[in-house]
């Protein structure tokens, strides 16, 4: 049975996705909206390997959209390339390690939560702090499940650390103003 708009979308991979990206990936997404995963994967392959669309938003799509039909070792490459373009992106670093840890590679599911960010940005932004309590959370629960209890406690008294610095820091300007 032929999809509405298969015909329309046959001719837009007619086209090079350097030209003609935007369309490309609208379409892919409207197919993701519709759980049409194996639709929107050549698609979303096409923008990944393409030059100009080689960009993190992409390569997220492309590992949900995997991950979506269970090819979860590519799914974690995906994931991987957002992290390696855009390092502060919690949420891909937070799948990566799932799956990672799921795969059965717990040194790299680590890896995929170390810092993000460096203890100036920490102390400045507390948005950057929240998301970095957050990785951190997401580590020392990891780092207990796989029986390194040291590396726990370690987490945990940095996520203490940084939450009394974000409260004292708060508590200081509250007086300040």
């Amino acid at each position: 049975m032929a999809l509405p708009g298969q015909g329309l979308v046959a001719s837009v991979t007619e086209q090079s996705p350097e030209e003609i990206g935007d369309l490309y990936l609208d379409v892919s997404e409207a197919y993701l909206e519709v759980g049409k995963h194996i639709q929107a994967l050549p698609l979303l392959t096409s923008l990944v390997i393409s030059e100009k669309y080689n960009l993190a938003v992409v390569w997220l799509r492309h590992a949900e959209c995997l991950k979506a039909l269970g090819h979860m070792d590519a799914a974690a490459d995906s994931y991987s390339r957002v992290v390696e373009k855009a390092p502060q992106h919690l949420e891909a670093r937070l799948s990566l390690a799932t799956l990672l840890q799921q795969l059965g590679r717990p040194k790299e599911a680590l890896k995929a939560l170390e810092p993000m960010y460096d203890s100036e940005t920490l102390a400045q932004d507390s948005a950057a702090a929240q998301k970095e309590l957050k990785l951190l959370l997401h580590r020392s629960t990891l780092l207990k499940t796989q029986g390194q209890t040291e590396g726990y406690l370690d987490s945990m008294i940095s996520m203490l650390s940084m939450l009394l610095k974000v409260r004292t820091h708060t508590v200081t300007r509250h007086a300040v103003d």
